[in-house]
C-alpha cells in the first residue's frame, strides 16, 4: 500500500507537466475587421494555444528581423509582469517536480503535501499575473497601436480578450488530487500492530 501511494502520487504530479506544456490553456481573440476583405464572414483570429504552441508562434512573428528591432517602448512597461507571469508559471513546474522526487524518496507524506499547497499558490498567483498583464488591452487603457507606436494598427487589429482557458484548472485538479488522495489514504491506511501504550498491572 506504501508503494501504491507514492506511485500514485507521483503519477499525479508528473500528469501537472504535459498539462503546462501541450494543453491548450492561452486563449485569445483578436478583431480584424479587414480580414473579411480577403476572407468573406471571417471578423476575428481567435485561437487557443498551448505553452509549445504560444513559443512557435511568437517565433514566426517575431523572426530574426523583429529581435534587431529592439523591443518598442510602450512594451517595455509589460515586461516585469511578463517576467512574474513566467517565474510564477516556471515554479508551478518546479514543485510539480518536487512533489513528485519528495513522494518517492520521503516516507511521510507531508512534505508532498506541503509541495502541492506551493503548487496551487503559484498556480493562482500565475492566474493574477497573467490577468494584470493583459487587463489595460481588455479595458481600453492600451492598446497594440499605443505599444507599437502604428496608428494603422488600430485600424487593422484590436484585441478582444487574452485569458487562461477552462483548461488550465487541470492544474489546480491534479494538484487537489495529491492532497486529497493523501488524506484518503492517511484515513483508510493500516497502522502496524504498535506495542500497547499502558503496561499491564500485576
Amino acid at each position: 500500500m506504501k508503494y501504491l501511494y507514492k506511485v500514485v502520487t507521483a503519477l499525479l504530479s508528473f500528469a501537472v507537466l504535459p498539462v503546462l506544456i501541450f494543453v491548450p490553456i492561452f486563449d485569445y481573440r483578436f478583431n480584424a475587421p479587414l480580414l473579411e476583405l480577403l476572407k468573406p464572414g471571417v471578423k476575428n483570429i481567435a485561437d487557443i494555444k498551448s505553452l509549445y504552441g504560444l513559443i512557435i508562434l511568437l517565433r514566426d512573428l517575431i523572426g530574426t528581423d523583429g529581435a534587431s528591432n529592439g523591443i518598442p517602448e510602450g512594451l517595455q512597461s509589460f515586461i516585469a509582469p511578463l517576467i512574474s507571469a513566467i517565474v510564477f508559471y516556471v515554479l508551478i513546474a518546479v514543485f510539480a517536480i518536487l512533489t513528485i522526487v519528495l513522494a518517492l524518496a520521503k516516507k511521510k507524506k507531508t512534505p508532498a503535501c506541503c509541495s502541492a499547497i506551493f503548487g496551487i499558490a503559484f498556480a493562482q498567483l500565475f492566474t493574477i499575473a497573467f490577468d494584470s498583464l493583459f487587463k489595460p488591452f481588455i479595458d481600453g487603457t492600451a492598446s497594440l497601436a499605443s505599444i507599437f507606436n502604428a496608428w494603422w494598427l488600430g485600424v487593422v487589429i484590436g484585441v478582444e480578450h487574452i485569458r487562461i482557458s477552462s483548461a488550465f484548472f487541470y492544474v489546480y485538479m491534479l494538484f487537489a488530487a495529491v492532497l486529497i488522495f493523501t488524506a484518503a489514504y492517511s484515513i483508510t491506511e493500516p497502522k502496524d500492530n504498535a506495542k500497547s501504550s499502558y503496561k499491564v498491572k500485576i
